[in-house]
C-alpha cells in the first residue's frame, strides 16, 4: 500500500514482509544487509557508513547503471529496537549544495496475518517534483528489501 499525500507532500508506504520484526529491524540497522538492498532497483551501493544510535550520522552513495553517483546522508533521531527507526535524509549534491532535510520514520509491528507490517513515512517535501521522485524511489527500495528478505538474507 502506498499513500502519496499531495496536500501535505508526505510519503507513506506500507509493506508486509514474511519475516519477523527482529529480522526486518536488522535489515535497517546492519550495514552488511543495508548495502545489499537499500537502493532503487538496478542501482548499487558504492559506499556507506554510519553509527546506528540517536545522534549518530549516516551516509551512503548509490550508483546508477549509467555510473552516476548520488550521495545522501543524515542523522539518526530515534531507535527503538525491533519497533522504530527515525532519521533525517538529505541529498548531498556534487556542487556542495544539499537538498532540504526531511524526516523518515520506519515503524515495525506484527502483521495480523503473520510476518511484519512496516510503515515508512517521509516528509514533508517542499515541492511536488521531489515528492513524486522520492515516492517512486522509496517504493522501489522497499520492494528491493522484500526481494532481499525472500532470498534468505
Amino acid at each position: 500500500m502506498s499513500v502519496l499525500d499531495k496536500e501535505s507532500l508526505t510519503i507513506e508506504l506500507t509493506r508486509v514482509y514474511a519475516a519477523p520484526r527482529e529480522l526486518v529491524f536488522r535489515m535497517w540497522t546492519e550495514p552488511e544487509h543495508l548495502d545489499k538492498w537499500c537502493r532503487p532497483e538496478s542501482f548499487t551501493v558504492s559506499s556507506s557508513g554510519g553509527e546506528v544510535r540517536p545522534g549518530g550520522a549516516w551516509h551512503s552513495t548509490i550508483t546508477s547503471p549509467a555510473g552516476e553517483n548520488y550521495r545522501m546522508g543524515g542523522v539518526y533521531r530515534e531507535i527503538v529496537e525491533n519497533e522504530k527507526i527515525a532519521f533525517t535524509h538529505q541529498w548531498l549534491n556534487s556542487d556542495g549544495s544539499r537538498s532540504p532535510e526531511r524526516l523518515i520514520t520506519v515503524t515495525l509491528e506484527d502483521a495480523p496475518e503473520g510476518g511484519t507490517k512496516m510503515t515508512f513515512v517521509e516528509g514533508p517535501f517542499d515541492d511536488l517534483e521531489a515528492w513524486e521522485s522520492n515516492g517512486e524511489g522509496w517504493s522501489s527500495v522497499l520492494d528491493s528489501l522484500g526481494d532481499y528478505l525472500k532470498s534468505g538474507s
